[in-house]
């Protein structure tokens, strides 16, 4: 909110809500199983984080290339 100026937290959490949609439906269209059981019977964890990256120095306030990293992690693979 406060990167893109944007006030209404409707908005942000729309966005939020279609951001998370859109990961869940890429997931499922990928022919990869994570988490579930491994051939020891034992659950196998995964870890969702996702990370936003951007690059201020010495212009303060001057908007440069940024980047969101979602990242996936399954235990034991």
């Amino acid at each position: 909110m406060l990167f893109e100026d944007i006030t209404n937290w409707d908005t942000t959490v729309n966005f939020n809500n279609f951001f998370i949609l859109e990961c869940r439906n890429w997931l499922m269209n990928q022919h990869i199983q994570l988490g579930g059981f491994d051939a020891n019977g034992q659950l196998k964890y995964v870890e969702v984080d996702e990370s936003y990256f951007f690059h201020w120095k010495y212009h303060r306030g001057h908007r440069r290339c940024s980047t969101w990293v979602v990242g996936l992690l399954e235990h034991g693979t």
